[in-house]
């Protein structure tokens, strides 16, 4: 329709934007209304923006190989927001902050799309639609892993980086 990329646009610079003030620890301490405020604002644009990618999605150039990825994109964005929210609505903080780093990391997807393209079009000098189908797939792909990799690096780092013992090495022999 011809709605879908004013929806997207409308949505999700918004969510863009307000993701930054939704990370930030002090707002959540000091300002927690504002934090609550700009996290509905955040929901919404999210809503909206997941909407009318969901609906550009089925017309993006490359067809179908971008097209699913972006589809792919616009459901995950909106079902891992809902699923942050319904955390913050039923109390548990502690998951709808993880839940909501996995969202905003979606969000940046945008930042990290045009930042594919630049490179491949303007680095490197590859073909444009090439460039895009890999660009659609990894603007979200690469972002969730990094976040899922910032949310288990503490037990990554206790299982990887903590002293093991050697072999043979303080075994009694008998």
């Amino acid at each position: 329709s011809g709605l879908d990329v004013p929806a997207h646009s409308m949505g999700a610079a918004p969510a863009l934007l307000l993701a930054p003030l939704q990370l930030s620890a002090s707002i959540r301490g000091y300002v927690p209304r504002l934090h609550r405020l700009s996290g509905g604002l955040y929901t919404a644009g999210v809503l909206i923006g997941g909407l009318g990618g969901l609906s550009l999605s089925t017309h993006a150039t490359g067809g179908a190989a971008s097209g699913v990825a972006f589809a792919l994109l616009a459901v995950l964005w909106m079902g891992v927001t809902g699923i942050g929210i319904r955390h913050a609505i039923t109390g548990d903080l502690a998951l709808h902050r993880r839940w909501m780093i996995r969202s905003i990391a979606l969000t940046a997807s945008a930042i990290t799309l045009r930042l594919t393209l630049g490179i491949g079009q303007g680095v490197l000098h590859l073909p444009f639609v090439p460039v895009y189908i890999f660009a659609a797939w990894s603007c979200w792909t690469v972002n969730l892993a990094l976040s899922e990799l910032g949310l288990h690096w503490p037990s990554i780092r206790a299982k990887w980086l903590s002293p093991r013992p050697l072999a043979g090495v303080g075994v009694g022999h008998g």
